[in-house]
């Protein structure tokens, strides 16, 4: 009995305490109303006090439904780079014909195609939504999408890979949640499909938050499932790495996420695509992509300070790098296995030494002990 007037008691307690805060300071506590709700949905469903769990379960719904004419309004741009392959294109491109979101620009970036793509010119003339431009030289997916965000008019970027595909309510819902949390950044769960047709659902909006630090070691954002606002693209106007092709994607919601709170959709609304040559299965493809990943960390002023998440990172790359006995430093040594160890090391004298004297201390130690 005591614990059943507790529990009343306290749910009682907390709704008046929740009713009693003014909007302004929702704002200030979680920058929006909704997303206030939503982190307390979320804590709340996890302890006895479920019906205050539900009270702000049904603030959430009231606030995404107070939005959607607004929704509905919002201009989305979708980019979409496309290297050959057109009739995967055109698969996607249907997708985005799907859409419940009618108000929708489409970008298609021909990155220098080698092959003759006019399949796909032909699926996209008579669409006055859709704009195709052709770039001479292929600058890599990267180059690619950055040109497309920069001719982009919409209130929010999409971005979807030519050989991905999207659920019809995909826009309409992350447009919904971004416009009624005013996020600046979103990403949605998906689903993973191999060439034999495997599937497998990935979780990855259930990653939400102020998760940079969480993300400096293993990232699930997939590419297809990410939108932008228009503010965060002039907020954050480097953009994707040009210079690199693998874990490019990572480097720019790590730039952005340094201050942007990450709104997870756990909704299934995308599907990648993957085959034997995706980075997924291909352990060079993962090395370069951490290797890049790590450059970016090690050179940046905030993330360079956070050790135990570096070390994170570096061990999967060590751990990888000895798995497929691929060589490092300047040729002479494979299958590290101490690399790690000198790799951690020399991140204690990282903020006191520079990167420089960092590197050339880690590629000494393990030279020397390779020539033992």
């Amino acid at each position: 009995m005591g614990r059943v007037n507790a529990v009343t008691e306290g749910n009682a307690l907390y709704r008046t305490m929740l009713g009693d805060l003014k909007k302004k300071d929702m704002e200030r506590l979680e920058g929006s109303e909704c997303l206030f709700y939503v982190g307390r949905e979320k804590f709340f469903h996890n302890t006895p006090y479920s019906e205050v769990g539900e009270y702000c379960s049904k603030k959430v719904r009231g606030l995404m439904s107070a939005v959607e004419k607004e929704s509905k309004e919002r201009k989305v741009s979708v980019v979409m780079p496309v290297y050959n392959r057109s009739e995967l294109a055109i698969r996607a491109l249907r997708s985005v014909d799907a859409q419940t979101h009618e108000n929708i620009e489409v970008i298609i970036i021909d990155d220098g195609s080698s092959e003759d793509i006019s399949p796909l010119t032909e699926y996209a003339r008579n669409r006055d939504n859709v704009k195709i431009i052709s770039l001479k030289n292929n600058c890599g997916p990267a180059g690619a999408r950055n040109r497309g965000i920069k001719e982009a008019a919409g209130d929010f970027v999409a971005f979807l890979d030519s050989d991905d595909e999207w659920a019809p309510e995909k826009i309409t819902k992350q447009v919904n949640v971004m416009v009624a949390t005013k996020a600046k950044i979103s990403h949605t769960s998906y689903l993973r499909k191999d060439e034999s047709g495997k599937e497998n659902v990935v979780s990855s909006g259930l990653t939400s938050g102020h998760v940079q630090l969480q993300l400096m070691s293993s990232c699930p954002i997939a590419m297809p499932t990410v939108m932008l606002t228009r503010e965060c693209i002039e907020i954050y106007p480097m953009l994707f790495p040009a210079s690199i092709s693998i874990g490019e994607d990572v480097c720019y919601w790590l730039q952005i996420l340094k201050t942007e709170y990450l709104v997870g959709i756990n909704d299934v609304l995308a599907t990648v695509h993957t085959n034997s040559k995706s980075s997924a299965y291909e352990p060079e493809k993962q090395i370069l992509g951490l290797k890049n990943i790590i450059t970016f960390l090690l050179t940046d002023e905030y993330y360079k300070k956070h050790d135990p998440e570096l070390a994170n990172i570096m061990r999967d790359y060590s751990y990888l790098v000895t798995k497929t006995n691929k060589t490092i430093t300047d040729g002479r040594l494979r299958g590290m296995t101490g690399g790690y160890y000198y790799v951690r090391r020399g991140l204690s004298v990282l903020r006191h030494e520079g990167l420089f004297a960092l590197l050339v201390k880690a590629r000494n130690k393990v030279t020397k002990k390779a020539e033992a």
